[in-house]
């Protein structure tokens, strides 16, 4: 089966824009086999919105979707950013939900959860314009994620030192935003 234009366009995104914006999944699952022996889990983020407009919230239902996958270990989560507390991580999660999807998409909260590759890796919807899925709506396309495993594995192989959660052998770093615009978030360490 071909690869999607929609899943065309992703791989051509920086890794981190990649690895936050469509294939959090796959890096997450590289970056647990890359540590195999460390003790890391599988961690998904799941948001708690309103469907429609902010002002008429009271009206409409809450949904709850699979917002992002991260790699957990010892209070700490890891993604393409590097190292995160999780407190901290919430927070910055729910500031930049906010911003990027706007009220259409009123953003409640974010909380974690541990989850399973198989829940994360397995192919449970096939027509859709990205190709195959799991039941999250994560991209399954065996191409898609090859292509994006291979970006992934080359990223923490080079900079595996900043996704090493040690016992305290790590400097948790902040997310914050540049610019209401800017849909990148910049890395801050905590002296």
């Amino acid at each position: 089966m071909p690869l999607p234009e929609k899943l065309q366009t992703l791989l051509t995104l920086s890794d981190n824009e990649l690895f936050v914006g469509g294939a959090c999944h796959i890096f997450a699952d590289e970056l647990i086999t890359f540590f195999q022996d460390q003790g890391y889990l599988f961690c998904a983020v799941e948001a708690e919105r309103w469907i429609g407009h902010e002002d008429q919230r009271d009206e409409l239902f809450e949904s709850k979707s699979l917002a992002h996958v991260l790699a957990v270990k010892d209070g700490v989560v890891v993604d393409v950013n590097g190292i995160i507390m999780k407190e901290s991580y919430a927070d910055e999660y729910y500031e930049k939900y906010l911003k990027l999807c706007g009220p259409t998409r009123y953003f409640r909260k974010a909380y974690f959860r541990e989850c399973s590759r198989d829940e994360l890796f397995e192919i449970k919807v096939r027509e859709d314009e990205g190709g195959p899925m799991s039941r999250h709506r994560l991209y399954l396309h065996p191409e898609f994620v090859n292509v994006a495993s291979s970006r992934a594995r080359l990223l923490i192989e080079a900079e595996a030192d900043r996704f090493y959660v040690g016992s305290g052998q790590f400097r948790p770093q902040k997310l914050i935003r540049n610019t209401l615009d800017d849909e990148c978030w910049e890395e801050h360490y905590d002296d």
